[in-house]
């Protein structure tokens, strides 16, 4: 394709419109083609009925290869621009793009950071029980140093009007004063996305979908947890875990010393999560507003904090 040539002339211009430099591109298509080659050959292990035209039958394709398909999808997520506008600078139709996308979605997450869905199940399997020695707790720490200090916070994008009158009620947030989907982040000190909620309409309280996710019960108790104070009450509730949640100023009285310190030391580490959050709304599909179903925006999400994970990882090595 003429653009990804083009693109090629000028290497910086990968950060600037894909959101990723171009070796990271290169690496995350290599894994890319792995996992659809992958899926691929499981799906026609699994399909018993024989094909009644041969491979490669046909009109052929003007989007062939992975690096174009992958392009596509970073471009639509990075700048958001409509299919239809994609459509004519590759010059197939809008159900050609919309399919690719599609296509590449369901693949993105795996091919950039396959452990975002499981990191935390496996600590916590691994987490030492009961009494244990401070040498096995140690250990475990070195294991797993992204569980040492760990935030949470939620994050609000928001969406067109539901024709719904139900809804619409649910997804109007009344402190956005407009329709809105909520996702929940929980985020290390290194700034790796470790978790990501499911989606919520924008009228639910963050301690609620706090609550629903069981986040709490994701995390081990060796990990000091910080949230703000729209999760005020759950270090009460879960004694046997170290979370730090921001003291109330009491109607008509002030916070103690200590208090003010315990905030301060709260909010400057708290705001590597609300860093992440702003990172990741550089890509305009989840910082303006959303244009597609509802229900294929957690996916997207998830694909925009698993390449996050995937651009630290590639930046360090």
């Amino acid at each position: 394709m003429n653009f990804l040539r083009n693109l090629n002339k000028k290497p910086k211009k990968y950060q600037r419109m894909l959101g990723i430099h171009q070796k990271q591109f290169n690496i995350l298509c290599a894994n890319v083609g792995y996992v659809l080659k992958k899926r691929l050959c499981i799906t026609e292990a699994n399909t018993k009925k024989e094909r009644k035209r041969a491979p490669g039958g046909g009109r052929k394709p003007k989007l062939t290869k992975i690096e174009d398909k992958l392009l596509v999808t970073l471009l639509y997520y990075k700048l958001y621009f409509s299919q239809e506008f994609i459509a004519t600078i590759f010059d197939v139709d809008q159900s050609t793009i919309s399919r690719t996308i599609r296509m590449i979605s369901n693949v993105i997450e795996e091919s950039a950071d396959p452990y975002l869905e499981k990191y935390l199940e496996e600590a916590k399997n691994n987490c030492p029980k009961g009494k244990t020695h401070v040498s096995n707790i140690a250990e475990f720490c070195r294991e797993y140093p992204d569980l040492e200090e760990i935030m949470t916070d939620g994050t609000e994008i928001s969406c067109y009007r539901p024709q719904d009158n139900d809804k619409q009620k649910e997804h109007y947030s009344g402190k956005r004063k407009r329709h809105t989907l909520k996702i929940q982040l929980t985020v290390s000190s290194s700034k790796r996305v470790l978790d990501v909620s499911k989606t919520y309409p924008g009228s639910v309280h963050d301690k609620k979908i706090f609550d629903t996710e069981k986040t709490v019960d994701k995390t081990t108790r060796y990990s000091r947890h910080l949230v703000d104070k729209g999760y005020y009450g759950v270090d009460k509730e879960n004694l046997d875990k170290n979370i730090l949640v921001p003291f109330k100023k009491p109607k008509g009285g002030e916070l103690s010393q200590f208090q003010k310190q315990v905030n301060r030391y709260n909010s400057g580490k708290r705001i590597v999560v609300e860093n992440v959050i702003g990172k990741l709304k550089n890509n305009r599909i989840i910082s303006s507003v959303f244009r597609g179903p509802i229900d294929s925006f957690n996916q997207i999400f998830r694909n925009i904090a698993a390449i996050w994970n995937f651009k630290l990882a590639t930046t360090t090595t």
